[in-house]
């Protein structure tokens, strides 16, 4: 089985020796002992970073649109996590590999998950607080 890489104009998985693309006929031309372009990795953990980002924040407004959203807004606090690793993995690729490079989907993944993070914390805090007071409230009455 062959070594595979990626089309530069259309991302086709190619096997190594093609002559052309399938998918767009793109002549392939490599100097020998030049590595085949790979796929971009980082940017795929960057889309997932915002991808995450945005779920932790909806999951949030769960709360505000239904009172059974209550529980989802504890999903935030894992999705924002999961997000700005995501984030900081991303951008530390990116800049590994071209310090040059645009970092601003990565970046944008780690605010929206930070965002979502920092709203699913104060809304469990607000939960805590609320639960508490009316703890006190009841045993007001006893």
């Amino acid at each position: 089985m062959g070594e595979y890489f990626f089309c530069p104009r259309c991302g086709q998985a190619l096997q190594n020796g093609m002559a052309y693309c399938p998918a767009c006929g793109l002549p392939l031309t490599f100097p020998a002992g030049d590595p085949p372009p790979r796929k971009n990795s980082s940017n795929c953990l960057a889309v997932t970073s915002l991808v995450l980002g945005i779920c932790a924040i909806l999951s949030c407004l769960l709360l505000l649109i239904d009172s059974v959203g209550g529980f989802f807004c504890f999903n935030s606090i894992p999705l924002g996590a999961a997000g700005v690793a995501l984030g900081i993995i991303a951008r530390g690729e990116i800049r590994s590999r071209d310090p040059r490079g645009s970092t601003a989907l990565a970046t944008g993944g780690m605010v929206c998950s930070i965002i979502g993070l920092c709203i699913g914390v104060l809304l469990v805090l607000l939960s805590i607080a609320t639960l508490a007071v009316l703890i006190r409230l009841l045993f007001s009455y006893i």
